[in-house]
């Protein structure tokens, strides 16, 4: 097996023991590796492809354990696959808590000896901020993208806030009780830059841990299959609260629609250090203005502070459809959001 050491193919200090049985060690017993370095096999990986693209119309590729593959013959397969169809755009799993070592896979970074050629990696870092645990809640989602400066396409990082492979957003049921702390996530997640990815099952509070197994994160989604009071295809058998997150990520998503300035735009934000988090995404006309209240009490937001992305008096909140006053301040109830739009 390899060492999972995801990292060592891109650490400079790392001893070519270590970098080679990260690469070349088959991944599991019942997992044998390719061996990509004979140029037959590489041929066909990439002739493969191009089949599968051609016959079944695809149009992205979710590369697995991006890093455990050999680094020149996936920089081939990217870049020749793209020069093909220049508007594939191919994803690799890059599983590093670190910005700079997933920064090293992303197509025309400046840390990487070598270029990888892959347009997408993964955000794990963001990933583990959105968690909203512990001490450092919103700043830590600040902290993590302050160090943007690495990536070379801040906006092509495949960003979320659970996947197939880990936690659930909520561990269990006494979570998904907080459903303020999912707003949360999912506002940053939708309004931040990157593509966003959701995982099934979120938007009616499903929760599992990896403690219990793989099969907790992958456990069936309520659809009225026999003896399941639930059918969330419907809504009927649902909590309240299940419900209300399943209003609000449809509200969202409905919203973002065709918002250059979520898609497109540029990032400007603000230290999180009294729990409030302001940022904005700015795009030709456009201009969206999110607040965040990570604390349990009230905060009046003194929009004094703010002023470089509030360019107009008024401003349309987008979760109640109103209009509102941009005066002196702003009050944000206990973990409330404002999202702006102007």
């Amino acid at each position: 097996p390899p060492n999972y050491e995801t990292a060592s193919p891109t650490d400079p200090h790392a001893a070519k023991s270590v970098r080679r049985r990260m690469v070349d060690g088959w991944f599991v017993e019942s997992m044998p590796d390719f061996n990509q370095r004979n140029r037959y096999v590489a041929d066909y990986l990439v002739q493969n492809s191009i089949w599968w693209i051609e016959y079944a119309g695809i149009d992205g590729i979710r590369q697995d354990t991006y890093p455990y593959c050999d680094f020149d013959m996936m920089a081939n397969w990217c870049s020749t696959l793209t020069a093909q169809y220049p508007k594939l755009n191919i994803v690799g799993e890059t599983w590093i808590g670190s910005n700079p070592m997933v920064a090293c896979w992303q197509k025309d970074n400046k840390l990487s000896a070598r270029n990888p050629q892959l347009p997408t990696v993964m955000d794990f870092p963001l990933w583990n901020a959105l968690q909203l645990r512990g001490e450092h809640g919103l700043q830590g989602v600040y902290a993590d993208l302050m160090e943007d400066i690495v990536y070379p396409n801040p906006l092509n990082l495949l960003t979320f806030m659970e996947n197939h492979d880990t936690d659930r957003f909520f561990h269990n049921a006494k979570e998904a009780l907080n459903i303020d702390r999912y707003k949360q996530a999912l506002t940053l997640l939708l309004t931040l830059r990157g593509i966003p990815q959701l995982y099934y099952g979120g938007e009616i509070l499903m929760h599992g841990n990896k403690l219990k197994g793989d099969g907790a994160m992958r456990s069936d989604f309520p659809g009225g299959w026999k003896g399941d009071p639930e059918n969330a295809f419907t809504g009927e058998g649902l909590s309240r609260l299940q419900r209300e997150a399943f209003d609000f990520t449809s509200r969202l998503l409905h919203w973002r629609q065709g918002k250059q300035a979520i898609s497109r735009g540029s990032l400007t934000h603000y230290p999180a250090g009294s729990d409030v988090y302001v940022y904005s995404r700015h795009y030709g006309d456009e201009r969206i203005t999110v607040m965040l209240n990570g604390s349990a009490e009230a905060k009046s937001v003194n929009l004094a502070d703010y002023g470089e992305v509030l360019p107009a008096p008024r401003a349309t909140e987008v979760l109640t459809g109103g209009s509102v006053e941009l005066e002196k301040s702003l009050e944000l109830p206990p973990y409330g959001i404002a999202i702006l739009e102007f």
